[in-house]
C-alpha cells in the first residue's frame, strides 16, 4: 500500500506539471482533449487513494480487485492521453521518466494480483482471518 500512494503522489505531480500554456501553437480542440484527459486521469488518482485507503482498514478480496481495476482505468486514460498528438511538448519529462512507467503499473498490478491470489488460498483453506 506504501508503494501505491508513493506513486500516485509522482505521478499526481507529473500530471499537474503538464501545462497547456507552454505550447501555443496546439489546436484548441486537442488541447481541451489533453486537459479533460489530464483532469480525467487526476481524478482516478483520487478514486485509487480512496480504494487503497479502504484497504488499510481491512483488507479483503475484493477492495484489492477493486484497486486492481482503478489503477487499470487510470493507466487507460493516461495511455489515451499519450497517444494525442502534440503531447510530448507538453512536459517537461525525458523519454526516461514517462508520465506512467509501464514497468511500476505492472509491478503494482501484478503485486495486487498475487495478494488476491494468496487470499483467495488462505480462504478456501478457512486460514483467512
Amino acid at each position: 500500500m506504501n508503494q501505491v500512494e508513493t506513486t500516485l503522489t509522482t505521478w499526481e505531480t507529473q500530471l499537474k506539471g503538464i501545462d497547456l500554456d507552454k505550447v501555443p501553437q496546439i489546436s484548441y480542440s486537442r488541447g481541451k482533449y489533453i486537459e479533460a484527459q489530464r483532469d480525467l486521469s487526476l481524478m482516478e488518482i483520487d478514486i485509487i487513494r480512496k480504494a487503497a485507503s479502504k484497504l488499510w482498514v481491512k483488507r479483503s478480496v475484493s477492495g484489492e480487485l477493486e484497486l486492481g481495476d482503478d489503477l487499470n482505468t487510470f493507466f487507460w486514460s493516461v495511455a489515451e492521453m499519450e497517444s494525442a498528438e502534440d503531447f510530448a511538448s507538453l512536459t517537461h519529462f525525458d523519454s526516461k521518466s514517462e508520465l506512467r512507467s509501464e514497468l511500476e503499473w505492472v509491478m503494482l498490478v501484478s503485486r495486487i494480483g498475487n495478494d488476491v491470489q494468496a487470499r483467495v488460498e488462505m480462504l478456501e483453506k478457512g486460514a483467512c482471518p
